[in-house]
């Protein structure tokens, strides 16, 4: 089990000659593939040494197959057809401050059989919200089906409490085995922790996370952490509050779990509902092949000089899953809006409500951004069941789907470079 170590720094910044993005990462792409031969190269990468590790998707371990590589390529001719590999580049480097990695899946003739049947996913859509939805949740029933999944819909109501709501999901997945949990609407959000991943101390508290509903109940306690905060109740943490106490998961997921949530997106000219019809439509074109991205993604980085290096996030994953990625000054105008790319990188300093660099809320709507699934960092927004929240902002426009805060910690989507699902 890996142990994600958050490291409690303010956001600010101080000054470097090189791009610690680019630095603290292999930026590792496939070169070409056979029946018996991968090829691999991080020509772009500041690396001294590499060691090359291997593992089929669903083992849990790796296997050395490489070590002491001064070149910055690689070939594995061990491979067969039909088997998804993934591999882990670990670097020593003159220019980051740990050893770096990257990481990449592959497969030659991986055969179709292998996706046909993604299992059982659990589609949970806020009770005021579903009447109103029948046209969308039966196009999305038939997305889901097309995509491999058998799921199942419930309703429930936003003023429960958080243990309800895990109730019914536990009651789904001890009959079918759950192998995924989409929630859609302001279904009830849980806190935990005391935490302040941004760095900030008026932000140390408890923050959202819906990675209670997908881990066992016992793992989850409310009896110790006492944090009063003021300045953001919401992020409070007394005991027997219902906010839980854990700062990190110490059990695997069940299954995943993603969440659609436009509730109180006050400066949208539209409303909640049109919000999530809107999503689930252009959910739908992007399955159906009516959004049809480049293979590229696009990274703006607002905190170059900052040695954690954020953007690795996007010149690590981009490496491994896109044809090429553009580095941009301004997500939101000039060359942007003249493409149409799929994922999007963009970190700076930030607000519940806003990025520097990037953009308020106010700015998002009616704004051709673009990135179909997103990655964000900045101050505060990380928190995101808040007023105008900028991540959840984001997804209700332009053409992003997905987003998460990543830089602390980060993010790996390198199986998604084999259309394996996000989760």
């Amino acid at each position: 089990r890996m142990t994600i170590l958050v490291i409690l720094l303010g956001f600010s910044q101080w000054s470097s000659a090189q791009t610690h993005s680019q630095n603290g990462v292999i930026s590792v792409r496939l070169v070409s593939i056979d029946s018996n031969e991968a090829r691999f190269d991080w020509g772009a990468s500041s690396t001294n040494t590499t060691s090359v590790y291997r593992k089929t998707k669903s083992a849990t371990s790796w296997t050395q197959i490489a070590s002491g590589i001064t070149i910055k390529s690689y070939v594995d001719s061990s491979i067969s057809p039909n088997t998804e590999y993934e591999y882990m580049f670990e670097a020593t480097t003159s220019s980051y401050m740990t050893d770096i990695y990257g990481y990449i899946s592959v497969a030659y003739n991986l055969e179709l059989d292998s996706v046909v049947n993604r299992g059982d996913i659990l589609v949970v859509v806020e009770s005021l919200l579903f009447p109103s939805l029948s046209t969308e949740l039966s196009d999305l029933e038939n997305d889901l089906i097309s995509d491999g999944w058998n799921p199942l819909f419930i309703s429930h109501s936003s003023s429960t409490g958080v243990s309800d709501l895990k109730s019914r999901i536990d009651s789904a997945d001890g009959v079918h085995g759950l192998d995924a949990v989409y929630l859609i609407g302001h279904l009830p959000v849980p806190y935990s922790g005391e935490i302040m991943p941004d760095g900030h101390t008026d932000h140390r508290g408890a923050w959202p996370t819906d990675l209670y509903y997908v881990t066992p109940a016992t793992d989850w306690s409310d009896v110790h952490v006492i944090r009063t905060n003021t300045a953001r109740p919401a992020n409070e943490n007394i005991r027997h509050d219902g906010k839980f106490d854990q700062n990190t998961i110490s059990s695997e997921l069940m299954c995943p779990i993603g969440r659609v949530d436009f509730y109180n997106l006050t400066k949208s000219p539209t409303s909640e509902l049109q919000m999530v019809k809107d999503y689930l439509e252009k959910a739908s074109d992007y399955k159906r092949g009516h959004i049809n991205p480049m293979e590229v993604g696009i990274i703006e980085d607002n905190f170059t000089s900052i040695s954690e290096g954020f953007a690795s996030n996007g010149f690590g994953n981009f490496s491994a899953i896109c044809d090429d990625s553009l580095v941009v000054s301004d997500v939101l105008t000039g060359l942007v809006n003249n493409g149409n790319y799929k994922w999007l990188y963009v970190c700076g300093p930030g607000t519940d409500t806003s990025m520097s660099g990037f953009a308020k809320v106010s700015q998002l709507h009616n704004a051709d951004y673009q990135g179909v699934f997103g990655m964000m960092l900045g101050s505060y927004f990380g928190d995101w069941n808040t007023q105008d929240n900028l991540m959840r902002s984001s997804v209700a426009n332009g053409k992003l789907l997905t987003n998460v805060w990543a830089g602390r910690p980060n993010w790996f989507f390198h199986h998604m470079g084999l259309d394996n699902p996000i989760g």
